[in-house]
């Protein structure tokens, strides 16, 4: 080696330089390879992030799901009002779910107002309470707290129906028009969980609602739900001949 090839690779080592020489492109070295290996993962995963955040910020400008109700009919109405938080009640266990009227008895408050006002077989007084305990009493509750719907019907002499689609509005009016009163799916914008109402009449082109968790005796529209359901549950009685 030349004496000032000797002292040029002095001077690097002193330095730290690379050993590659000089006409090693930069890119080729180990730790700018490694490097760059670490900013391209990187990069996926902020690409990887930003489209979650993208794709939830989408989903929060969405109207609600579920489907719209509307009427061009309308029809009075005269329904009963049960308050799930009343205290007669409200501490009452659904069986052997953990679950209490208060807190989860939106369905069998319905229930209850289904059975006065469609005069449905019941023996005794009829309210939540009662409905609760009858429930209870035949088994109407699976393990955790739902109604099961068939044999219960079977019990009040009627048929238990569901019905999902975006023709629920026809549907309630037919429903109405025959005082047969169908629980409504609903979301709560308070809070975001299902809740369930009683559709039970029309006015101004909203269905009129009997809701377990208003105390008032007050009957709402669905427009306090955005006048969109998830589902209707009801039951029709046996002696109606369908």
């Amino acid at each position: 080696m030349k004496p000032i090839e000797k002292t040029i690779g002095v001077i690097r080592s002193a330095l730290g330089a690379s050993d590659c020489s000089a006409s090693e492109p930069a890119w080729v070295r180990p730790e700018v390879k490694k490097r760059a290996r670490q900013r391209k993962i990187w990069l996926k995963r902020g690409g990887v992030v930003a489209l979650i955040a993208l794709g939830l910020w989408l989903i929060s400008r969405l109207p609600h799901y579920g489907y719209a109700l509307k009427t061009g009919r309308e029809f009075p109405c005269d329904p009963v009002f049960f308050y799930q938080e009343d205290a007669a009640w409200k501490d009452d266990a659904m069986g052997d779910s953990g679950k209490t009227l208060g807190k989860d008895g939106d369905t069998v408050a319905c229930l209850a107002s289904i059975i006065a006002m469609q005069r449905l077989p019941f023996p005794g007084e009829v309210n939540p309470g009662t409905v609760n305990a009858w429930l209870v009493e035949n088994d109407g509750y699976d393990g955790e707290g739902n109604i099961r719907w068939e044999p219960v019907a079977a019990l009040l002499n009627a048929r238990a129906c569901a019905f999902y689609s975006s023709s629920m509005g026809p549907v309630l009016e037919d429903l109405i028009q025959r005082e047969i009163y169908a629980i409504a799916q609903v979301k709560r914008p308070d809070v975001g969980r299902m809740h369930d109402v009683l559709v039970v009449g029309s006015v101004h082109g909203e269905f009129r609602i009997v809701d377990p968790l208003d105390p008032t005796d007050l009957m709402n529209t669905m427009g306090i739900y955005q006048n969109r359901a998830y589902g209707l549950r009801y039951l029709v009685p046996n002696d109606t001949g369908e």
